[in-house]
């Protein structure tokens, strides 16, 4: 054993009572120093700075998500790799189905680990039936026109169910079952079994492994807020008012009036006293325009007679009732296509896993 070796050693045994992290020590600095044993053959001491890069506390210090995710992958690989190579198969099958769990797409890189790691891990998920998911965060989907969509990864072949639910756990659709071999694409047009849009709320999606037996190995459950939105229907327009009505036909008070104003001045013309003259023209000039006057009258009776139509008034109150009307059909339409138009906003929650009796 080497003097640098035993250093190493040392230090890790030192550390493993009651380690705290130094100052400047970080999952990436941990990591690095892990690759760098794993390389020099140091596969017990890669192990120990290995498993402290991936300890939960420390690694709260990574603030990206992302560069989280590739260091928990290469602190897994890298372990698993150095418990394998170190003669502790059971600690490399341990770290490697905690990989395959974390990511079932992953591969360990075959010329960076030599085949007896690579040959591990390839029989570690086939033996570990688990499923990750994957979807947008928010998801905006018409009724009818869109789809909510995500995407399922298998470690390897089994059987899957997909559902939704309440959160009392009452199944609210079912999704899919049967086998998933690789990767699977599903969608949910919104509705329930009875085609009816859902209501908004909180829902889960769940996913479950089963095994050939139907035994429940493991469930993913991934919150759904959905919320529903319908668009505001439009106001009917107003019926117009009797005030805006113009009446379609005379009133019998001018015709009459007329009639009657042209009588009375006939009449008086004609009978005035002869004291004004006793001319037998004048008489006669008198009797003619007295006749001239009730014919006047007259005439302006039946120009103006009750019940006679008035066109222009009949016309105007035609296209008042016609706009309204186009007006009114125009809003109905448009209701109605709104009625239709229901959009669901679908944002998914935090993934978690939970394991099931066959596991």
């Amino acid at each position: 054993m080497t003097l640098r070796r035993v250093l190493i050693l040392a230090s890790l045994i030192g550390a493993s009572a009651s380690w705290q992290p130094a100052h400047g020590q970080t999952p990436a600095s941990l990591l690095e120093d892990g690759i760098r044993a794993y390389q020099e053959l140091e596969f017990e001491a890669a192990a120990g700075f290995l498993r402290r890069a991936l300890d939960p506390g420390l690694g709260q210090r990574l603030s990206d998500p992302a560069a989280a995710r590739v260091l928990t992958i290469r602190a897994l690989t890298y372990l698993a790799a150095a418990e394998m190579l170190g003669g502790n198969r059971d600690s490399a099958r341990a770290a490697f189905e905690r990989l395959v769990r974390f990511d079932t797409r992953y591969r360990p890189d075959q010329l960076i680990f030599p085949p007896q790691v690579t040959n591990e891990y390839d029989a570690v998920r086939r033996e570990t039936k688990v499923i990750t998911f994957d979807a947008p965060r928010n998801t905006r989907m018409r009724i009818g026109r869109d789809l909510f969509s995500f995407e399922l990864f298998a470690s390897s072949y089994h059987e899957a169910v997909v559902e939704i639910r309440d959160r009392d756990s009452v199944r609210v659709r079912s999704i899919y079952r049967g086998p998933i071999v690789d990767s699977l694409d599903l969608d949910w047009d919104g509705r329930d079994p009875e085609r009816l849009v859902i209501a908004s709320g909180p829902y889960d999606l769940w996913i479950q492994s089963r095994d050939s037996t139907g035994t429940l190995l493991r469930s993913l459950r991934v919150p759904l807020d959905i919320v529903v939105e319908t668009p505001d229907t439009l106001i009917h327009p107003i019926e117009p008012a009797d005030s805006m009505i113009l009446p379609e036909q005379h009133s019998s008070g001018p015709g009459v009036q007329a009639l009657a104003g042209g009588l009375l001045v006939g009449t008086a013309i004609a009978v005035l006293p002869t004291v004004f003259s006793s001319d037998t023209d004048l008489m006669g000039g008198r009797l003619l325009v007295a006749g001239t006057v009730s014919v006047a009258g007259i005439a302006a009776f039946f120009r103006r007679r009750p019940g006679k139509p008035i066109p222009e008034n009949i016309a105007s109150n035609q296209n008042l009732y016609r706009s309204y009307r186009d007006s009114l059909a125009v809003v109905v339409t448009e209701n109605e296509r709104r009625k239709t138009d229901i959009q669901l906003l679908i944002t998914t929650g935090a993934v978690s896993a939970h394991e099931g009796p066959g596991r």
